[in-house]
């Protein structure tokens, strides 16, 4: 490599970093975050001087750090550094009741994304979906309703493909 590149903490310096899926992180990477966190700066690998950045980071994970933590699995210093503000989002299957504005919100970001007018939910798809346990949560719902729009040909969304999906994850269902 001839030319120096931004990383992902350059890139973000004095604005925000999503750490998605944070859990998975090494031991190793979770002490050069830690540093990065403390000291504000890091070093380039290869480089010869410290790059300073102000970086909000928000980490994101489906694992409970907390208990990780405890098991020596995840690092306590860098989970209390994490934890200034710890906001949890229950799963979609603790909040039903988003369904209907998940849905609607997905249709749209469907129809735009594939360039098809946007089709009307029929009233017992919400039902159907309310029963569903959602081991994928969102992103399940997001690609249920994008393969059912980018099958869709008329006004009315069908239902077949929820309930394919649905039965062929669960066939007792």
């Amino acid at each position: 490599a001839r030319a120096e590149r931004k990383g992902r903490f350059q890139l973000a310096n004095g604005g925000t970093i999503l750490l998605d899926e944070f859990g998975d992180t090494s031991p190793a990477m979770q002490v050069k975050l830690l540093h990065v966190l403390q000291e504000r700066r890091f070093q380039r690998v290869g480089g010869e001087h410290d790059i300073e950045v102000d970086v909000r980071v928000v980490a994101a994970t489906n694992m409970d750090l907390a208990k990780l933590s405890e098991e020596g699995l995840f690092r306590k210093d860098l989970y209390y550094r994490l934890c200034y503000h710890h906001v949890h989002v229950p799963a979609l299957r603790e909040r039903m009741e988003d369904l209907p504005i998940l849905v609607e919100h997905f249709l749209e970001k469907a129809s735009k994304t594939l360039d098809k007018k946007k089709p009307t939910p029929p009233d017992e798809l919400i039902v159907l979906l309310s029963t569903y346990h959602f081991p994928g949560n969102i992103r399940e719902l997001e690609s249920m309703v994008f393969n059912s729009v980018s099958s869709h040909k008329s006004g009315k969304l069908s239902m077949e493909s929820f309930k394919s999906h649905i039965y062929q994850k669960h066939p007792s269902f």
